[in-house]
């Protein structure tokens, strides 16, 4: 499902009708259907905000697939993983994990589709705001020079405008 279309998570219509907030109270396996039951950026970003990287990685590929996902949450969503940016090796090895746990497979899909895949561009957010002090920031992006996933997005693009 890594990289599929969000609305063609299996079951994900069951969820659709869940209140504001639900999907983070479902267990893990519900998850990605019900992030691909939301329907506009906001909730995609509410949703990642609130959801605890510790409990796994399938509900985040969900929310990077998803047709509405903000460029900005895809942005939070990567420096979520910032610890494997700098550590190539480290990286590697988690891409032998199973889903749950790779998070290599949620840094590429974000890099495969960043920065002109994500239609909506109406979230902020600055890597710098992880309260990485300058050099370990210069050290992550060092090897990747111009990659603008390095880089703060500043909102001022307007939401439905395709980048």
């Amino acid at each position: 499902m890594i990289g599929a279309p969000a609305l063609h998570w299996p079951h994900a219509a069951r969820y659709a009708a869940l209140p504001r907030g639900a999907a983070l109270n479902l267990d893990y396996d519900a998850q990605a259907g019900a992030v691909a039951a939301l329907y506009c950026a906001e909730q995609l970003h509410r949703f990642s905000l609130r959801y605890n990287v510790n409990d796994g990685f399938e509900p985040l590929h969900a929310v990077v697939a998803h047709p509405h996902c903000d460029a900005g949450t895809a942005l939070y969503l990567y420096w979520q993983f910032h610890e494997l940016l700098a550590d190539a090796q480290a990286r590697a090895d988690t891409a032998l994990e199973p889903p749950r746990w790779n998070a290599d497979a949620v840094l590429t899909a974000i890099e495969q589709r960043y920065p002109h895949g994500f239609r909506h561009h109406a979230v902020a957010y600055d890597p710098a705001a992880l309260a990485l002090d300058a050099t370990g920031l210069a050290q992550i992006r060092a090897p990747h020079p111009g990659l603008p996933l390095l880089h703060p997005l500043r909102t001022g693009i307007a939401a439905d405008t395709p980048h």
